[in-house]
């Protein structure tokens, strides 16, 4: 099945189909890792046009959206969840790619989880997480 990519709605329709996402392109996964308050992307050589991520025991407040996200013309939008759980989406109605930086600031970091993305064409990329924050666990779901 082909996805189009056409703003955040490729991203909820990876989510809703429980699609397990296989690397495409480069062999080295793009990453998401908390660098202080600040949720940072490297693409290592892959081309990313839309984020999803869970923050797990968030106890925080998502306060903006990165350098990164607005040069590619990307919106931050959060949904508060049941366990203290916050799902974020960076994306936007464009193909622009995403380039190396912070996409996003919390109040408090926490555990990244349930990491999602897309390519240009709205091709589901594996995207990894950096060990968690220091005093905090990784959570596999």
């Amino acid at each position: 099945m082909a996805w189009r990519f056409d703003g955040r709605h490729v991203l909820l329709k990876i989510l809703a189909g429980g699609l397990l996402l296989a690397a495409v392109g480069n062999a080295t996964p793009p990453v998401l890792c908390y660098q202080g308050n600040n949720i940072v992307y490297t693409g290592n050589g892959n081309s990313l046009a839309g984020i999803q991520w869970t923050l797990t025991a968030f106890t925080g407040t998502v306060t903006a959206t990165g350098a990164a996200a607005i040069a590619a013309n990307k919106t931050l939008s959060c949904a508060v969840q049941g366990g203290g759980n916050e799902i974020c989406v960076v994306s936007g109605l464009n193909q622009t790619v995403i380039g190396d930086g912070v996409i996003a600031t919390t109040s408090v970091p926490a555990s990244l989880a349930g990491l999602v993305a897309v390519n240009p064409a709205g091709t589901g990329i594996a995207i990894v997480a950096c060990a968690p924050p220091t005093g905090l666990t990784a959570v596999m779901k």
